[in-house]
């Protein structure tokens, strides 16, 4: 990671890390970072940035940087497990919520490259059962992707009362959508940006439709087996995922407490999902080339197309401290007890 990078982007470590540092489960990525700074960061200062959050802010998970592709720090700090005070180690697995957006949108991508969908395909062509002759037959594939359906959400906070009960049952995606993603709207289709679990939920539910085959088998076929992703997966209560970090919150006083139970089908393809950060990386370098998307698919789905935010992916333009800019894409990620970061 160039020096330049290292200066200017302090504040914004400081943020993520505090984020991190709040839940016990926590991975942070930062790879595919070219250098166009005189000098770069060596592992041994980046060793010593990720150390002092361990040391004076309670960091608690895993960390890996990479630089074309070479990585020059993979750390583990803190407990994978408090009960058992098991360490956490570098090739420990996190659910990683809404980094499942970034694949999702890739899974999503890789069917328009096909003509499969359409990015100005709609909920009414795609979810007929669902949506044909309601307000949100006329939402499109596009506006899923870049949160401007204007579809209901769920809600904002933990503390509301549909996080305590409906949260906690199981459901297929199908009758999750019956239930909890009605064909009314809040807004007009394209007309604000609001980020949107519900619209990646439903882009989940599409890709099944599409293609005749479960989100999870589009999934492993399509990214995880082309990537190399071995350890990577959709989350399911009942399976056994070896090195899986047990995830913890923080209550006020800074103890830490069990998170609060949300069943994973509430999750599916809007957050999902579990990985390592080595298999991130995989998929990091999998982007590099046209393993997975067609260069002008890449192209659109990290182009800012409202509000900062592409296809499944946060865009920017980072300034460098010598004159210019720096594109930068990245996407945080959280559920009850875990928290992620990639930037890349």
């Amino acid at each position: 990671m160039p020096s330049a990078i290292l200066q200017f982007s302090m504040e914004w470590k400081r943020s993520v890390l505090r984020m991190v540092s709040a839940a016990a489960g926590s991975l942070v990525l930062l790879a595919g970072i070219a250098g166009q700074a005189r000098a770069a960061a060596g592992p041994a200062e980046i060793a010593q940035l990720v150390d002092s959050y361990a040391a004076n802010r309670d960091f608690n998970g895993v960390v890996l940087v990479a630089q074309h592709g070479r990585i020059l720090y993979r750390g583990a700090h803190g407990l994978a497990n408090r009960e058992w005070q098991v360490p956490n180690v570098e090739g420990g697995v996190f659910r990683i919520g809404s980094l499942s957006k970034p694949i999702t949108a890739i899974l999503v991508m890789q069917l328009v490259q096909e003509n499969t969908l359409r990015l100005d395909g709609t909920l009414g062509e795609y979810l007929p059962a669902l949506y044909a002759g309601t307000p949100a037959a006329a939402v499109t594939v596009a506006q899923l992707l870049n949160h401007t359906s204007g579809i209901a959400d769920l809600p904002r906070s933990y503390e509301d009362p549909w996080w305590q009960t409906q949260a906690r049952l199981s459901l297929a995606p199908d009758d999750f959508a019956k239930a909890w993603i009605p064909g009314t709207l809040q807004s007009a289709p394209g007309a604000e940006w609001r980020y949107n679990n519900n619209g990646y939920f439903l882009l989940g539910l599409i890709i099944e439709k599409a293609t005749g085959a479960s989100y999870e088998a589009n999934l492993q076929r399509r990214i995880l087996d082309k990537a190399g992703m071995t350890n990577s997966g959709l989350y399911s209560a009942s399976a056994l995922i070896p090195r899986l970090a047990t995830g913890y919150q923080t209550r006020p006083d800074f103890s830490l407490a069990r998170p609060m139970p949300i069943d994973p089908s509430v999750s599916f393809s809007a957050a999902g999902l579990y990985s390592t950060v080595d298999d991130l990386l995989r998929l990091d370098q999998a982007l590099q080339d046209d393993s997975l998307l067609s260069a002008p698919s890449r192209q659109a789905m990290w182009t800012n197309h409202r509000s900062g935010y592409g296809y499944g992916w946060e865009v920017e333009n980072w300034p460098l401290p010598a004159g210019g800019s720096y594109p930068v894409e990245s996407h945080t990620g959280s559920v009850p007890g875990y928290q992620t970061y990639w930037l890349r």
